[in-house]
């Protein structure tokens, strides 16, 4: 939702209900203010609800570690444990299938529909660019470019994060490898004269630098960095001996990590296996058709186009139509 007010900019993002007074929340809005309304075919977003090891959000870990760290309690933390498929109808409409609750507070007219589709790598910055001429906020910088391809929920790895890798010469002794794993997990951290590596989704800061190149190069750098400061990057590599034990480190645990993260998105619910749970539970199914034919009410008016594109509906669709409603 975009307004204006005393700011140039101002959004405000809702997705979902169980807000204190949100009824009188949504009543105070100004009705003409424009909105932008995300759209996913309900198929894929039920998978991402239902699909999902949510226990992942507790993060019940050290986020801090030195070069002596067994690295692998952080590769386990990421590993998919593929949950049985249970739903929960009335949290889907409080969480995640809103239309039918909030679009009735807006002007349809000032209501932007976009499908999830268009923010695809290849669609993405073209969308961002429409998007800033309509509704009038800062065109997309072309240096941001590799931003739009990464993927906020890229296996598990957006609840690692932040982590901080404290880098001192005490531990070139003892830096953990897979090659002789008979470390014990943090030692005493010595955050005195340490270097600092900062794990974190990619983000833009002029005052740090991403050195995740340096370790390892794969399809992981484009969701994740490696970050530090010119400077204390500068120190890092003028210590060759530290430099090369940090390097030997981070390799394998880059790797690591790449390998679980592919192994989880491989092994995560796909949608055809959704759709045969709901083809062979009919009373789920029943709820789902339910709960979908009043929440796209109002979409399937306003942008048929975009639920004629929905594949995964289309299906479900098809599936729905001997049930007695």
């Amino acid at each position: 939702m975009l307004g204006g007010g005393g700011f140039k900019n101002l959004a405000l993002n809702l997705s979902e209900l169980n807000v204190k007074d949100f009824d009188k929340f949504l009543a105070l809005l100004d009705k003409n203010t424009n909105i932008i309304y995300a759209l996913r075919d309900p198929i894929s977003l039920l998978k991402h609800c239902v699909g999902r090891d949510w226990s992942k959000v507790e993060r019940n870990f050290v986020p801090e570690f030195d070069l002596s760290f067994d690295f692998r309690a952080y590769l386990e933390f990421l590993r998919h444990k593929k949950p049985k498929i249970s739903i929960n109808f009335s949290e889907l409409k409080n969480s995640s299938f809103l239309a039918h609750a909030l679009l009735p507070h807006f002007d349809l007219s000032k209501v932007h529909f976009m499908d999830m589709s268009e923010l695809s790598f290849d669609k993405a910055e073209e969308t961002m660019k429409n998007l800033a001429l309509k509704f009038n906020f800062t065109q997309p910088d072309e240096s941001k470019r590799a931003l739009f391809g990464v993927k906020e929920f890229k296996g598990y790895i957006r609840y690692l994060f932040p982590l901080k890798l404290f880098i001192n010469k005490k531990d070139i002794k003892q830096v953990f490898s897979l090659k002789k794993p008979n470390n014990t997990k943090n030692s005493t951290i010595n955050k005195e004269n340490s270097f600092v590596l900062l794990f974190s989704q990619l983000f833009d800061h002029k005052n740090m630098l991403n050195i995740m190149n340096e370790f390892y190069e794969g399809e992981l750098n484009k969701h994740m960095g490696i970050y530090t400061t010119k400077v204390e990057f500068k120190h890092l590599k003028a210590d060759k001996e530290l430099f090369k034990a940090t390097k030997a480190y981070m390799s394998e645990f880059c790797k690591g990590l790449q390998k679980v993260v592919d192994e989880t998105e491989q092994n995560l619910l796909k949608e055809e296996e959704l759709l045969d749970f709901l083809k062979h539970n009919e009373n789920q199914r029943k709820e789902f058709k339910k709960l979908l034919d009043e929440d796209l009410k109002l979409i399937k008016k306003m942008r048929p186009d975009i639920v004629a594109s929905w594949k995964y509906y289309l299906s479900f669709e098809k599936l729905c139509k001997d049930l007695d409603l």
